[in-house]
């Protein structure tokens, strides 16, 4: 009776684990095509940003009576602009805000106006996209384009660690340029990138 049980228990434990496996196994692949995805989408986003954009010139950072963005729809999204990582040949297009369904693929205002120095970047994507970020060496060049064609470049000085966004080590409003991301699906571990104006 008890070798019955036990085998009975075995069966079900070999049965857990091949579920097991065969999910793991099929998180990985949607999480490869979700990629894959994401980046087609990125990139073409980026060119219908490119399409309606004036030519880029160089943005001077001066105080201004309206720290209002201009945004432009693409695709029933509003964006901002383009946030670039030169040396790492990436770009990114920037939602408006965190209320759309896109965000789950694209970063997004979190709060804060390029033209105060108060902008704050999020990424909240499942695709890891932003996990280069981690190694980034200080001193490393960040443009960001606003709508206008404006493009201000930063400088990385910071890169800090944290278990939440509620964290008191991550002061935001401290950079010119904030930007944060999570470090792993389903978790609320982020990496804040602070870089300054220059």
């Amino acid at each position: 009776m008890n070798k019955k049980r036990y085998q009975k228990i075995a069966g079900y434990i070999i049965f857990s684990g091949i579920i097991m496996i065969f999910s793991a196994f099929a998180i990985l692949i949607y999480s490869r095509v979700y990629s894959r995805n994401a980046s087609r989408k990125i990139i073409q986003v980026n060119k219908k940003i490119h399409a309606v954009m004036p030519e880029i010139t160089s943005g001077i950072w001066q105080e201004q009576s309206d720290m209002r963005m201009q945004s432009a729809e693409i695709d029933g999204t509003d964006f901002i602009g383009l946030l670039e990582i030169p040396v790492c040949n990436m770009k990114f297009p920037v939602c408006n805000s965190c209320d759309n369904k896109n965000v789950r693929i694209f970063p997004y205002r979190y709060t804060g106006s390029i033209y105060d120095e108060s902008l704050i970047i999020g990424d909240i994507s499942i695709n890891g996209q932003f996990s280069f970020m981690n190694r980034l060496p200080y001193g490393t060049e960040v443009l960001f384009t606003d709508m206008d064609g404006y493009q201000y470049h930063y400088s990385v000085c910071d890169i800090i660690h944290a278990d939440s966004l509620e964290a008191d080590k991550i002061r935001f409003n401290q950079y010119d340029l904030t930007i944060f991301f999570r470090n792993r699906i389903f978790s609320d571990e982020y990496t804040v990138v602070g870089a300054d104006y220059c």
